[in-house]
């Protein structure tokens, strides 16, 4: 990839870290990994990260020409940490302040845009906030050693949020005039590299990297959240990204064709690099009552239910790690393992980790009576050591979804020398490869004849070629082995 340096041979690169600020795994999980490997990669690169909230305005101080007091700066430092905290209006008096600040928000920001005035980033120091960014950015995702190197790292912050700057890109001052992008001063950066289409322009001596995880809200937009405006966004940011000249690095050759498919002049400016797996994910020989201590102790108890005793629990269980959200296939999942149940497996729990998401009513639903019988468990908050034993000791990790831009958990089980059942879809294929038995995501009963026939007793052979073949598979996106094509495609050897 062509681009600029600094002094050096240092290349001066602003990572995207709005999306660490959210869930576990997917996106966020990423943004952390990479940011971290980044900064941590040598001279080479001088990495920034960039703080932007999805809903709440943040407090900058834009950069000055002159010093200020230690103490003014670390003011302004709580200052901005303290926006983080957006608490939902409840009193209908707050409700239509709010509403109205962001009315005027909206506005002075789409005046700005008309105006083609740039929006000015403030600085941030981590260190005297260091507690804040690790619980609130870092924590979920990364091992304590690396506490230090992220929150020593150098920051700016965005004042308005990414969901303002959305909509102030879709639509004009004027029903007469043409939609237009916020600009963003990112001079000094040789490379913005963002998570998301990003719903702004920059410097011109700025090169955009756009990180394109997958096109669901283009190709699935039935299954995503807030459908219309989050696809009027997503499109909106690409299609402006692709004009600028923006390059993408796809998580996967699956999101990539799919990428071309709606801009095929973006051929010469994309690639792929896979994400990389967190080594905190790995074969560890722990008691199997462990994970059952794990699973009472996660374990999202129904209203008027008990929390399950550990030693009450089934001793062997089917695993799926996702969010719970129609796309995820939470549904035909449950109605496999129920056919199981009366083909004779019966003492095979399933255990469902992860946050509710959008449309997650009717997957509940679904999941409730097998709960109240104390044969199918919901788990939340499961920190990363925790759901290496969960992956270590389940019968299998099911990877069910209908669509996905990688898919973590399918990796994550093989590091842990667990099994892997996945839906046939081209991204499984790609980066699961002969690692993992397969069906359609659209068929109950083919998800229950492939995990069935990795339940029966005549397994065990295969289930032996599906740990080294996951092995094997596993190794490819150790970070080591994705920072090596990150530096090489930054650094444009």
């Amino acid at each position: 990839m062509p681009g600029s340096r600094t002094s050096a041979n240092t290349t001066r690169i602003l990572v995207d870290l709005k999306p660490a600020l959210d869930g576990f795994s997917g996106i966020p999980q990423e943004s952390r990994l990479l940011f971290n490997d980044l900064i941590s990669a040598g001279p080479e690169f001088d990495v920034h990260g960039l703080l932007q909230h999805a809903r709440a305005p943040l407090y900058t101080q834009p950069p000055g020409q002159e010093p200020i007091p230690s103490g003014d700066r670390i003011l302004q430092g709580a200052m901005t940490v303290s926006c983080f905290h957006d608490p939902v209006p409840r009193r209908p008096r707050e409700r239509v302040m709010r509403a109205y600040e962001n009315a005027r928000n909206l506005t002075a920001m789409r005046w700005q845009a008309y105006r083609g005035k740039p929006i000015r980033m403030g600085e941030f120091q981590g260190e005297p906030f260091a507690d804040f960014l690790w619980e609130r950015v870092f924590a979920k995702t990364l091992e304590p050693s690396s506490m230090r190197a992220v929150t020593s790292a150098s920051y700016r912050v965005v004042g308005p949020s990414r969901g303002m700057m959305q909509r102030a890109a879709l639509g004009g001052l004027t029903p007469f005039n043409r939609a237009r992008h916020l600009k963003l001063d990112t001079r000094g950066y040789d490379k913005l590299l963002v998570h998301t289409p990003f719903p702004a322009e920059i410097s011109p001596g700025t090169q955009m990297i756009v990180r394109y995880h997958d096109a669901v809200p283009m190709f699935l937009p039935h299954t995503i959240e807030n459908q219309r405006i989050h696809l009027a966004a997503h499109y909106a940011s690409l299609k402006a990204n692709v004009e600028a000249g923006a390059y993408f690095v796809c998580n996967s050759q699956a999101t990539r064709d799919d990428l071309l498919r709606l801009f095929p002049e973006t051929g010469e400016r994309s690639t792929v690099i896979h994400n990389s797996v967190s080594d905190q994910f790995e074969h560890v020989d722990t008691p199997a009552a462990r994970a059952r201590e794990i699973i009472a102790a996660r374990c999202v108890t129904p209203p008027g239910e008990k929390t399950p005793h550990p030693d009450l629990l089934p001793q062997r269980y089917l695993l799926m790690v996702s969010t719970l959200e129609p796309r995820k296939n939470h549904a035909r999942l449950i109605s496999a393992w129920e056919r199981l149940a009366s083909d004779g497996h019966q003492d095979t729990a399933l255990v469902l980790v992860g946050h509710p998401g959008w449309n997650h009513e009717p997957i509940e639903a679904a999941m409730r009576p097998w709960q109240q019988r104390g044969l199918l468990f919901h788990l939340e908050n499961v920190p990363t050591d925790q759901l290496a034993v969960l992956y270590r000791h389940a019968a299998a990790t099911i990877c069910p979804s209908r669509a996905e831009g990688f898919d973590y958990s399918g990796i994550e089980a093989m590091r842990c020398g667990g099994i892997v059942a996945a839906s046939d879809i081209p991204v499984h294929r790609e980066i699961y490869k002969d690692a993992a038995v397969y069906f359609d995501p659209y068929s109950v009963d083919a998800a229950a004849d492939a995990i069935g026939s990795l339940l029966s007793s005549e397994s065990n052979d295969m289930r032996d070629e599906l740990r080294t073949a996951g092995a094997r598979t596993a190794a490819l996106y150790a970070s080591d082995v994705i920072l090596s094509k990150w530096r090489s495609f930054l650094g444009g050897d």
